[in-house]
């Protein structure tokens, strides 16, 4: 990133960040070259914090779930201990609030997932086909020239699809944890009422929204290393 600067300072050589310059500029014009190389400097860094923001977005959104799937999961584990507790007693206060926390924690669950669909839905093909592309010709840049920079280009962007692909991952993975989660729960002790709230739950859990890629196949790490393999 500094070397067009460095090569300019040091040794008065111009290069640029890009090989693509401004309209009606010539490099080979001192005014021209640093008004380029301002230019790309400034695409460049505003680029980068651009994509550190949309990744990190996706990283809260992501983490949000899971550390909601976790809560979830508590609450479900203590509403077993009120179900065993209140199979003697007739007052069931305490399982239909804990029943109603459930309800409504699930609800969060399923609308963060719902919202990380609708707002990434497009985004993750567009970063999974970029990646792919990207990493095609690095690779052949990699394989023609022997250089440093395409290998280092290669790297980064198998770290780039992983970061991806793992997210989606941890996603599925909690989804599975609040399934078994349902599945694994003292529901057979419930009242009818009770019953009928928790088998809506049980049933939207198995129908939960997962990363995709434009719906055309799931983000996990088995895209991974379907990729990697290609």
């Amino acid at each position: 990133m500094v070397t067009p600067v460095a090569q300019y300072i040091l040794k008065g050589e111009r290069f640029l960040v890009y090989t693509i310059i401004l309209p009606f500029t010539d490099p080979e014009i001192t005014s021209h070259y640093l008004l380029n190389l301002v230019v790309q400097y400034y695409l460049l860094i505003v680029g980068l914090a651009g994509f550190s923001a949309a990744e990190n977005v996706l990283i809260l959104f992501v983490t949000s779930v899971a550390g909601y799937a976790d809560v979830l999961n508590n609450k479900i584990n203590e509403m077993n201990t009120l179900l065993l507790d209140a199979q003697n007693s007739r007052d069931r206060t305490s399982v239909k609030l804990k029943l109603r926390e459930i309800v409504l924690l699930h609800q969060r669950v399923l609308e963060y997932e719902d919202d990380l669909d609708k707002r990434y839905y497009l985004n993750n093909y567009v970063k999974v086909a970029s990646s792919i592309f990207n990493l095609t010709g690095a690779l052949f840049g990699c394989y023609v020239s022997n250089s440093f920079t395409m290998y280092a280009l290669a790297i980064t962007i198998v770290i780039q699809l992983f970061e991806l692909c793992l997210l989606g991952t941890i996603l599925s993975i909690k989804n599975e944890e609040i399934r078994h989660a349902f599945y694994d729960s003292l529901w057979y002790l419930m009242d009818h009422s009770e019953k009928k709230d928790f088998l809506i739950m049980f049933h939207k859990s198995q129908h939960a929204k997962e990363m995709t890629v434009a719906s055309m196949a799931p983000l996990n790490i088995v895209l991974f290393i379907a990729v990697s393999i290609t």
